[in-house]
This record gives structure tokens, C-alpha cells and sequence, in this order.
């Protein structure tokens, strides 16, 4: 069904698929800044951490229901060519972020990570994410990209190289 109102009206469709991220992304960003602040109850940091790992598994399954769709109405030979080397796409990312950070930027790479998609549009997404961690980071903090393949998916992990600082 997700497929046929799609194809009926994509716009509409994608106008509802980027509500629901916008949706999942707030909740993940407000979880996120309970989680950074130092002096937070314990029971509402576990709160946060329950928000958190909630909207991650709901942004994971609206990306795979998105990629699915774009297989399904572009081919599948369009949409994927050779596999493409997470780390490396990564790696393209920092270096255009380079100019704009403060802090330290580090790549873990212990595998090859194969994603398949569009090289450019892969970049730009992962150039986003890195643009919004960067604002996220504690001052003087480095970030951490950690890249892994674990079968059937291709992980991409960003942190802080130090804790947020306790406010006195």
C-alpha cells in the first residue's frame, strides 16, 4: 500500500515522509540535549535514552522504507551500482567539513562497510550529518566517526572524543 499511494501521488507521499523525519529528528535532537546536560535525574535520562533509541529505529526503518520505494519505482539498476565503500564516501564528507570545524576530525574505518546508492547524494547526506554533529560538539571536542559493516547493513557511528563538560 505504501508503495501504490506513493506511485499515485509521490509528492504528497514525500511530503508526509519528510514530516515524519522532521517528526523523528526533533525527538531525537530534544532526548539528545537531556543527555547532554550534566545535573539531569537519572530516571529522565533513562527517559531520554528510551526517546533516543526509539526514533533511531524509527528513522532506520523510514530510510529502508524509502529506499525500497526508490528501488521499486526507479529500478533497481539505477538506483545501485557497484558497492560502494562507506568509509570512503565518509572520508569525502569530512574533508569538505574540515574548514568549518574547531575541534579534531577522526575516522575509525576497521573494514570495508559496502552501501549501495548514489556516491554524490550518499556524500551529501553524510556531509549534513557531520554538519549537525559538529554544531553538537562539546567546545574544543573532536568527533569520532566510526564506519563497520554488520551484515546486512553498513554502520556509521559519530561521538564526541570527550564528555560534554559539567557545568559548575
Amino acid at each position: 500500500s505504501v508503495r501504490a499511494s506513493a506511485a499515485a501521488a509521490p509528492a504528497d507521499w514525500l511530503a508526509v515522509a519528510a514530516h515524519a523525519l522532521r517528526n523523528r529528528l526533533a525527538a531525537l535532537g530534544g532526548a539528545t540535549e537531556v543527555l547532554a546536560a550534566p545535573l539531569v535525574e537519572p530516571a529522565v535520562r533513562e527517559r531520554a535514552r528510551a526517546i533516543a533509541g526509539q526514533q533511531l529505529r524509527q528513522l532506520a526503518d523510514l530510510a529502508s522504507n524509502l529506499a525500497e520505494l526508490a528501488e521499486s519505482t526507479a529500478g533497481a539498476d539505477r538506483v545501485h551500482g557497484a558497492p560502494l565503500d562507506l568509509a570512503t564516501l565518509a572520508l569525502a564528507a569530512l574533508d569538505g567539513q574540515r574548514p568549518l570545524a574547531v575541534g579534531q576530525l577522526l575516522l575509525h574505518a576497521t573494514q570495508p562497510a559496502p552501501v549501495l546508492g548514489e556516491p554524490r547524494a550518499l556524500e551529501q547526506l553524510l556531509a549534513a550529518l557531520l554538519r549537525h554533529a559538529l554544531r553538537q560538539l562539546p567546545h574544543g571536542a573532536g568527533l569520532v566517526l566510526e564506519v563497520r559493516a554488520e551484515p546486512p547493513e553498513a554502520v556509521l557511528r559519530l561521538r564526541s572524543d570527550r564528555p560534554a563538560p559539567a557545568l559548575a
